[in-house]
């Protein structure tokens, strides 16, 4: 592992030591006093430190017997090792020999087979395990993948495996891999691992007939050894290096036991693949690597004991007939393999036992007749229940495809299979039109479920409210869909029944929840869709995060409001959507509010709200005559309780109505992000309103907001004993036509904006200049100040009122921007300098400067200006070297 410098991990004093092993292992020794003076003794033979502590205290938890607990300690105490961390590798190894089976045993120390700090796929371990038929008792590949995942969850329980990048991959500790290779040196298990740099010859010294498991990185290789002597290797793993690797011929045959071959990074020849004595071979994998022009693959097919075929990214043109030969086969990998133009007619077929076929990004390029040859043959394979596959059209499937079989599945029609996607994954591009096929069988397993162009039919298979739940779904965009036939749905089975809702109503006694665990819901451009929620089925939504509705012309409001009679009156009620993070409604051109009979959403832990081109929102829209007091008006409760919300975005839309009906003030006390566009009611007085509110602001954004004449109204914002907006470090403002100042009113002195870094203005064509000298001398930390295509801009800073020109006159310092590192002045056509007084300036950092189109800029400042760092600056797109001063040469580089 390669680091700059190495730090030594830190004994824990003996109280701390103590402490930690008690929070870990509280559960078995607190009822039991008498446990209590062994664990002390077991924390003292851990040496204070902490990944010792923690991987002993992880095992013992469950552990109540006190027998155990004295064997534990015995063991420890046993072990003769020295070195710094050496009661790491005693305790490492007394959990080893604490857990539950072999198999467990044998998947950790898998692990330590992969380089240090490398992710390990859980995939990479479930094929190694099957390969070396580690997985007892279990019926096929899916069983084994279950006992791979509870082996990895108890290990990292135990603190021997780490998370990994992402959820289908876990890390080893440092020093915990260690352990491992030691731990297995000591048993049946002898395994050879070099994964550094540079290894230009087999380490033929460490390799012997009792050898189990061979891994190596061959770097610098160019040839592997003849002759080995391996009777009990098991497993192969050599990574190609720079240059090819050439395998002496029969460089197989003295592995009689060899179960798996795994090569990554190979050019491929014939000698590679000459395994025709390894007749216990169970897994080949082959993944991104080139395959030579002499390579002979067809002799694969003599392997007749393989489980597992892999060419993952691997260049393979075709996969010829004799691979049909492999009637044992369980999964074939063809994930990435683009250059693949052939599978041998019959050939899939053949693979009767074949449970997991993986071909994303395969077939892109087949024809149609070949591909639906392909499908075809898979329809076939009647143990087949894991498929990964993208296909162009709809139409390539047939109606009697093998959906009911399936369980692990990533179908992607019209769409590519996202590399990190994980769960089962149903996304597709429906034609204009088609008929109902077994497709929609897979919506109850399905996990990821995108569709565009579907239409809900009346022979749906939701028409069988018994059939249909989706307790797995957990993403779920319907875009550009037609929903017209909801009103058909489970006919008989529901209260009441109403076009375009996503979520029917039924009474509560009967109906169950379809939608528990959606976490992410996307809807666009659905044309008959009117409304989303029924207040019935609220709690179908409980673990919704992410909510957005955009394009759907028809939405009228959000929750479908109740039916009653002509002379009830309304109920309200408030709903609670406890875990939505994220709340977006864009181009919804009918959409009134949330529901009229909604009093109040609750969104706890709203984070981000946007709204765009909501014409006729209303907020609440609760009808103010059956209302039963004549003080409560249209507009009386706020609809949106929200007090974690710390992105608001709000464009095309009525910001006096959003100010004062539809967002409380607490709801802007934690906003860290502001942005308004297109908001032409939007003025200076309600600007400098909202902007008192937020505490923490970081960014603002100003886009298209023809009322807003000034952005910080000074005197309005201060507030005794604060600073003004002292957390704000971007300010946006953009196309904003009357805007004449940004700053304005302001005393000779007061505290804020000092964290401000980035400034930019753009198309603000009223605006003469940017700062003031006060507010100059404020922007300590500003680092980039960009002002582009601004038509009356004539100076960048000015001085303000009659102090500010008081202040001039009596300056003797120059006037200093400590932290600017970066200026641009683009477009600025009655732009003449920087500053016309005469101030002197200090840049310590400013590096880059960057001036186009700015034709009466003919000097930077009227004042000296002092550019320690600046080495070049760009005129008109030209970088030109800086050997003097910045005036002179500003001068010389204009009049070129």
């Amino acid at each position: 592992m390669k680091a700059d410098k190495i730090f030594k991990i830190r004994e824990m004093p003996e109280n701390e030591a103590w402490l930690l092993f008690e929070r870990t292992a509280e559960k078995s020794f607190h009822p039991d006093p008498n446990l209590h003076q062994i664990a002390r003794d077991i924390v003292e033979e851990c040496g204070g430190l902490p990944l010792a502590i923690v991987t002993i205290a992880r095992a013992l938890e469950s552990e109540k017997d006190k027998s155990m607990w004295d064997d534990a300690l015995q063991r420890l105490r046993s072990y003769d090792l020295e070195g710094e961390y050496a009661s790491v590798y005693s305790s490492l190894e007394v959990t080893y020999n604490f857990l539950e089976s072999d198999e467990m045993k044998h998947v950790f120390l898998l692990c330590c087979l992969f380089p240090e700090s490398h992710d390990i796929s859980m995939e990479d371990l479930l094929r190694l395990g099957l390969g070396l038929s580690l997985f007892k008792k279990t019926d096929g590949v899916s069983e084994a993948r279950i006992r791979t995942n509870a082996f990895v969850q108890k290990l990292k329980n135990l603190n021997l495996l780490l998370d990994g990048g992402d959820e289908l991959s876990v890390k080893l500790h440092d020093l915990v891999r260690d352990s491992g290779l030691k731990i297995a040196s000591k048993n049946k298990h002898v395994f050879v691992v070099k994964h550094g740099d540079g290894l230009k010859f087999w380490p033929s010294e460490f390799t012997d007939e009792c050898c189990t498991s061979i891994s190596l990185r061959c770097d610098e290789m160019s040839e592997l050894p003849g002759n080995l002597n391996c009777p009990k290797l098991e497993l192969l793993h050599l990574v190609g290096g720079n240059q090819p690797l050439e395998f002496p011929t029969g460089f197989y045959d003295g592995m009689d036991e060899l179960k798996v071959v795994l090569l990554r990074g190979m050019l491929v020849r014939s000698t590679s693949l000459s395994l025709q004595l390894s007749t216990k071979l169970r897994n080949l994998s082959l993944e991104y690597c080139t395959f030579d022009k002499t390579s002979d693959i067809s002799m694969i097919g003599s392997l007749v004991k393989l489980e597992t075929l892999s060419f993952v990214h691997s260049d393979v043109k075709e996969l010829p007939i004799e691979i049909g030969n492999l009637s044992q086969l369980k999964v074939l990998d063809l994930t990435g393999c683009g250059d693949l133009v052939d599978i041998a007619h019959g050939l899939l077929q053949r693979l009767i036992h074949l449970e997991e076929l993986y071909m994303r990004g395969t077939l892109v390029s087949w024809p149609d007749e070949q591909i639906t040859t392909c499908i075809k043959e898979l329809n076939s394979l009647s143990l087949l229940t894991a498929l990964e596959i993208e296909l162009s059209i709809y139409d390539l499937l047939p109606h009697d495809f093998l959906f009911r079989r399936l369980k692990r599945f990533k179908l992607c029609i019209g769409f590519s299979i996202e590399s990190k996607m994980c769960q089962n994954t149903l996304k597709v591009r429906f034609p204009s039109s088609w008929e109902a096929g077994g497709l929609e069988v897979l919506f109850n397993r399905t996990e990821i479920l995108h569709l565009h162009g579907w239409k809900l039919l009346p022979n749906s298979i939701l028409n069988r409210p018994e059939s249909s739940n989706f307790l797995m779904l957990r993403n779920l965009k319907l875009e550009s869909c037609d929903l017209r036939h909801l009103a058909e749905i489970c006919h008989g089975q529901y209260h009441e029944t109403v076009v375009g809702e996503i979520t029917l109503d039924e009474p509560e006694t009967s109906r169950k929840p379809l939608f528990r665990n959606l976490h992410d819901l996307e809807i666009v451009r659905c044309a008959n869709l009117r409304s989303i929620f029924s207040l019935y089925a609220p709690t179908d939504f409980l673990m919704l995060e992410n909510l957005k509705i955009t394009g759907c012309e028809m939405i009228e409001e959000i929750f479908l409001k109740k039916k009653r009679d002509q002379d009830e009156t309304i109920s309200v009620v408030e709903i609670e959507l406890p875990n939505l993070k994220c709340l977006i409604l864009e181009d919804l051109p009918r959409l009134t509010g949330f529901c009229e009979d909604v009093s109040s959403l609750v969104l706890p832990q709203l984070l981000e709200f946007r709204l765009r081109n909501l014409p006729k929102f209303q907020a609440l829209n609760i009808v103010e005559e059956n209302r039963s007091s004549a003080n409560h008006s249209l507009f009386d409760q706020k609809i949106l309780a929200a007090t974690q919300l710390k992105v608001l975005s709000i464009s095309k839309m009525k910001m006096k109505e959003i100010q004062k009906h539809l967002l409380p003030a607490s709801c802007f006390v934690n906003l860290r992000i502001m942005s308004f566009c297109y908001c032409d009611d939007l003025s200076s007085v309600v600007l400098s309103d909202l902007l008192r509110k937020p505490k923490g602001l970081k960014l603002l954004h100003l886009e298209d907001c023809h009322s807003v004449e000034v952005v910080f109204e000074i005197q309005k914002l201060l507030t005794e004993g604060h600073p003004m907006l002292n957390n704000l470090s971007d300010l946006e403002l953009e196309s904003l036509p009357k805007m004449t100042h940004i700053w304005k009113h302001g005393p000779e002195t007061f505290v804020g904006f000092q964290n401000l870094t980035k400034l930019s203005v753009s198309s603000c064509h009223q605006l003469t200049s940017v700062l003031l000298p006060s507010i100059a001398t404020i922007l300590a930390h500003l680092q980039e100040l960009s002002v582009t295509e601004c038509r009356r801009m004539t100076v960048i800073l000015k001085e303000g009122g009659q102090h500010e020109a008081i202040q001039a006159t009596n300056r003797s310092d120059p006037l200093v921007f400590p932290r600017l590192k970066s200026l641009e002045l683009i477009d600025l056509p009655s732009l003449r300098c920087f500053c016309l007084e005469l101030h002197d300036f200090v840049w310590p950092l400013l590096e880059s400067v960057w001036i186009d189109c700015c034709k009466e800029m003919m000097i930077f400042t009227a004042g000296t200006s002092s550019t320690p760092k600046l080495r070049e600056i760009s005129i008109n797109g030209t970088n030109h070297t800086i050997q003097g001063d910045l005036n002179t040469e500003l001068q010389w580089l204009q009049q070129q």
